[in-house]
């Protein structure tokens, strides 16, 4: 890994960075407990979910337990308004639908980790370049729906995920391990130790794996050509792709004092089949030879280093100030292998069988973060946060790209020790091209709470953002929380947010080069919520959310109309997105150790580009999220079911390849994505004073494949992801 000596100024993301707070079992706590947990992304200073300027969902370590989680998408499946999915854009990658919009990259969330961000410095994406995250050493994740960039900046669009992981005043060992079928694994060590008052540490590591074979695509009529060209007119049958993944994370993070050092590496390897799948049966050659396409050598192959480094300084200076400063350096690098077209099987009878190409590219980027904080308490009815963000972003080199052909017997490339041929010629002139390097981000930011009654609360905030690349931008929010008593209240919303062109998008990438896109702007997103909050009962919590946003400027990939490469696309700002839509939340807890929730999204979407009005493509219009949770024998014994259902997506459109000389082709009709419904059961068995813990997990019961839309030819059928998992393991914690 490529590492480079930077220089760290004290900086901040105060958002509840590296908390000590003990744990709390959550067994112990009323509804009106839960309700009322502290957080702290929504305003940079710690209040209740309940009273903070946001629309928030709070998921606490023990809610992630009982779920039977395994990674972050599990998590967040569970959200009202959020679905997990993949895409094949950068890599397979785990991407989010959040309130009926999505990006190829996630572009249009941040994710925080004890408040840093995340997101890399190439596609502004929250997953593209992240593994699935170690949720082991989670103490809650505080998910914002809405803008946050009035504090955050960039990518802080339609959402934004906090993930705070458990303090350091704990100490001892955890361990936790699942195994099953589809060769899963999964397991985790923590160790903690607090020496004195002034210095702690604590180890983490997990590491995980599972592989889907054979998930089922159905069958597929592929680029009709109106004249007789061979192996192009396409029609197979039984079509599978595939998803194996493998991640390691490891965490050391210590206190020293009043800081607070943190250091991660994780490393994650993905194969599959890139969207389009490979026929289940075996393909045979003009000479006889017979060969398995579902291999797993013919897969496409994704591997990438993740480094991240901060250093946190926070301390109060008298009785009504405190400040908080962070910086931090983030390294991602990937290694790509796209096997496009092993599906194929063009034919070429003079020269015998080429059934597909296999393109690699190689990505590096890093990013510099800082953030210097001040807290201001000069009475109990006032708090203001103001402080200063920087932010660099350097793309080492991407893409370094490079062609392969693949070919059978009979094929002049064809090589009989490969069993295959490779052979390699450069995709851009020299074999490589280097992005521009860098992006530099300067901003300033204040917010300001007043409790101007007892039952009001106003809140206002603005921050201002100078990139070196396209100029500036500023974005306000403005909240007002009102309580009608202590069971119910309103919140009522606005807030303006951006998302910044990535450095994938402000770059065109044609046959023979790299331009930059000089005049893209960012995308700016204006939204108005409201949520009422009613508690009628110590044991029941209801809650209706409603919102509606414009996104002005969208950015898309449009294609070029280049003669001489049919697939070369540009990113431009074209046209606007509406989006208005409900939530609603309810959940009942009994004091007998009952726990049941259920949660409704609706979400309509709409895109007017060129004054046309259309759906949002391959978004699902509504998600209904149900679970249940039962302590039995005085908490020894859990009990938990959960499900989710996802239905009426809005289809994508036919998408067309010109062809020079012949009418347009259509190389596959409208896509329409199943519904489906995942039904997912978890129970464990405590003993040894609930210090061990014995768990089943039976996962997408139903065997469910899932298929989520990717604006990319290469997926005519959506990506596929998911199949049932039955997992047995242990949780240790004295």
């Amino acid at each position: 890994m490529r590492l480079h000596m930077v220089y760290f100024g004290l900086f901040l993301y105060s958002a509840g960075s590296f908390s000590q707070e003990t744990t709390v079992n959550l067994d112990d706590m009323t509804l009106d407990q839960i309700m009322n947990m502290e957080i702290t992304t929504a305003s940079k200073t710690a209040m209740s979910a309940e009273d903070a300027p946001g629309i928030i969902t709070v998921v606490s370590k023990q809610e992630i337990e009982n779920s039977g989680a395994r990674t972050l998408s599990d998590v967040l499946n569970r959200v009202p308004g959020f679905t997990s999915g993949t895409s094949i854009q950068n890599g397979n990658h785990t991407n989010f639908y959040v309130r009926g919009s999505f990006s190829l990259n996630s572009e249009d969330i941040l994710i925080l980790k004890d408040g840093r961000r995340l997101n890399d410095g190439l596609s502004g994406g929250a997953m593209a370049f992240s593994p699935d995250f170690a949720i082991n050493n989670i103490k809650q994740i505080e998910i914002i729906r809405g803008p946050g960039s009035a504090l955050y900046g960039a990518n802080a669009f339609v959402g934004v995920i906090n993930i705070i992981t458990e303090g350091l005043d704990e100490t001892g060992l955890k361990v936790n391990a699942r195994t099953g079928d589809n060769h899963a694994a999964y397991g985790s060590i923590q160790y903690r130790k607090r020496i004195n008052d002034h210095f702690a540490f604590g180890l983490f590591v997990e590491q995980g794996q599972r592989e889907f074979d054979a998930l089922p695509l159905g069958d597929l009529t592929f680029m009709q050509i109106p004249i007789d060209i061979p192996g192009f007119n396409i029609e197979h049958r039984n079509l599978q792709s595939a998803d194996r993944s493998r991640h390691l994370s490891t965490s050391f993070r210590a206190e020293i004092y009043d800081f607070k050092i943190n250091f991660d590496y994780e490393n994650k390897k993905n194969w599959d089949n890139f969207g389009l799948g490979v026929p289940a049966e075996p393909f045979t050659d003009i000479l006889g030879n017979v060969t398995d396409l579902t291999d797993e050598r013919f897969r496409h192959n994704r591997k990438f280093d993740v480094f991240r480094l901060g250093v946190q300084y926070e301390k109060p200076l008298g009785n009504n100030w405190s400040v908080n400063a962070n910086a931090n350096f983030l390294d991602f690098e990937d290694h790509t292998s796209l096997l496009i077209g092993a599906n194929f099987n063009f034919s070429h009878t003079n020269i015998g069988e080429a059934f597909g190409y296999q393109q690699t590219s190689n990505n590096a980027t890093n990013t510099t973060l800082g953030d210097v904080s001040f807290e201001w308490n000069p009475s109990e009815k006032h708090v203001t946060v103001f402080g200063y963000s920087y932010q660099e972003d350097e793309v080492e080199y991407s893409p370094s790209l490079s062609n392969n052909v693949l070919a059978m017997p009979g094929h002049p490339l064809y090589s009989p020790s490969r069993g295959y041929s490779i052979g390699l010629g450069p995709f851009y002139e020299d074999g490589t091209k280097t992005l521009p390097g860098t992006r530099n981000v300067n901003a300033l930011y204040v917010q300001h709470t007043w409790a101007a009654h007892e039952r009001l609360s106003l809140t206002g905030g603005v921050r201002g953002d100078d990139y070196s690349d396209f100029g500036g931008t500023i974005n306000p929010r403005l909240a007002a929380v009102y309580s009608f008593s202590e069971r119910a209240n309103m919140k009522v919303l606005y807030g303006r947010a951006f998302r910044a062109p990535s450095f994938i998008e402000t770059n065109r990438f044609v046959v023979n080069a790299i331009l930059p896109t000089t005049d893209l702007d960012p995308e700016i997103i204006s939204t108005y919520e409201t949520q009422f909050n009613l508690r009628p009962t110590q044991h029941l919590n209801l809650v209706l959310t409603g919102y509606d946003y414009e996104i002005k400027d969208v950015i898309r990939q449009v294609s070029t109309r280049n003669p001489d490469a049919n697939f070369e696309v540009i990113s431009v700002n074209s046209g606007t997105r509406k989006g208005k839509g409900v939530e609603f939340e309810s959940r009942f807890r009994s004091e007998r150790g009952l726990d049941i929730s259920m949660s409704y999204a609706y979400a309509d979407t709409q895109d007017q580009v060129d004054g046309v009005d259309q759906p949002v493509e391959g978004v699902p219009k509504h998600s209904l999220n149900f679970s249940v949770n039962v302590n039995l024998l005085d908490d020894h014994w859990i009990l938990n079911a959960s499900a989710y259902r996802r239905w009426d997506w809005t289809p994508l459109p036919e998408m067309n390849l010109q062809i020079p000389g012949l009418p347009p082709v259509t190389l596959v009709d409208e896509l329409a994505l199943p519904n489906y419904t995942i039904v997912n059961f978890h129970t464990e068995y405590r003993l040894l004073n609930k210090n061990l813990a014995v768990t089943f997990d039976a996962l997408n019961i139903g065997d469910k494949t899932r298929l989520y839309a990717d604006q990319h030819i290469f997926a005519p059928r959506g990506v596929p992801q998911g199949k049932r998992q039955f997992l047995l393991g242990f949780r240790w914690a004295p």
